[in-house]
C-alpha cells in the first residue's frame, strides 16, 4: 500500500488530525471555561436567594411576633373566661372534653386506616 490513499498523503492526515486535535482542545478549553463561569453564578445566585429568603424568614417572624404579641391579651382573656366557665359548670366542662376526645379519637381512626 503506498502513502497516497484517494488523494490524502499520511502527511496531510495528520495534518488534519493534529488540527482537528488542535480545535477540540480549544473547544474543550472553552466549555471548561464556560463551566467555571456557570459554577461561580450558581454560587452568586445560591448565596444572593439565601440572603433574600433569610431576609423574607425574618420579616416574616416578626410580622408573626407582632400578630402575637397583639393577640396575646385577647388570648389570656378569653383563657381567663374559660377557666371561669369551667369551675361555674365543672360537669359541663367534663363532658365537653370527653366529646372532644372521642372526635379526635374517631379522626385518628379514620386517618389511620388509609
Amino acid at each position: 500500500m503506498t502513502s497516497r490513499h484517494r488523494g490524502f498523503t499520511m502527511a496531510s492526515i495528520a495534518k488534519i488530525r493534529d488540527e482537528l486535535q488542535e480545535d477540540l482542545q480549544d473547544q474543550l478549553d472553552g466549555l471548561r471555561h464556560e463551566i467555571t463561569q456557570l459554577r461561580k453564578d450558581a454560587a452568586r445566585r445560591g448565596t444572593r436567594a439565601y440572603r433574600q429568603g433569610r431576609h423574607y424568614g425574618d420579616e416574616a417572624m416578626d410580622v408573626l411576633r407582632e400578630y402575637l404579641e397583639s393577640a396575646v391579651p385577647s388570648l389570656r382573656r378569653n383563657a381567663r373566661a374559660l377557666e371561669k366557665t369551667a369551675r361555674d359548670h365543672p360537669m359541663t366542662t367534663v363532658a365537653t372534653a370527653a366529646v372532644g376526645l372521642a372526635v379526635i379519637g374517631l379522626a385518628v381512626a379514620l386517618f389511620s386506616r388509609r
